[in-house]
């Protein structure tokens, strides 16, 4: 796979739909259907600049918003990213903003920028601890 065609492969990503809830006790359905990862091989990751996976990465959200948006449900999501070196895959996930704090059985550190996650991602620099981008999308009914 090129770089274009890889590209191309996360519209499917961008376009998914997502799973929303008011209620904090569908935590698990929340992760397991509002999770998606994608990994690349050394020659990729060499040829992918950070701006595109952000531009990308920016349409995902921009998506779940308008998604939120056209629900009935007023919340915010809490959007949040990570890399995970073993597998060699970024991962983002979408839950509902009342959860309390982050699904991680083990110890992460939250940092101020999702680059920070993507340039981790591209040139695999990460070992411990798990670094974890968080941010609140906040719906139109939510706005203030």
């Amino acid at each position: 796979m090129n770089k274009e065609e890889f590209l191309n492969s996360l519209e499917e990503i961008v376009n998914d739909k997502i799973y929303l809830t008011e209620k904090i006790d569908e935590i698990e359905n929340e992760i397991n259907q509002n999770h998606w990862s994608f990994s690349i091989n050394d020659e990729l990751s060499n040829q992918i600049k950070i701006d595109e996976l952000e531009s990308i990465i920016s349409r995902v959200k921009e998506s779940r918003i308008k998604q939120l948006n056209k629900s009935r449900l007023k919340i915010d999501l809490n959007y949040y990213s990570w890399y995970d070196a073993q597998s060699g895959n970024f991962n983002f996930n979408l839950i509902n903003y009342k959860h309390s704090k982050l699904p991680f059985s083990s110890q992460y550190e939250l940092i101020d920028s999702e680059k920070d996650i993507i340039e981790g991602f591209l040139k695999d620099t990460f070992n411990t601890p798990l670094l974890v981008y968080q941010e609140i999308l906040k719906t139109k009914h939510n706005k203030g």
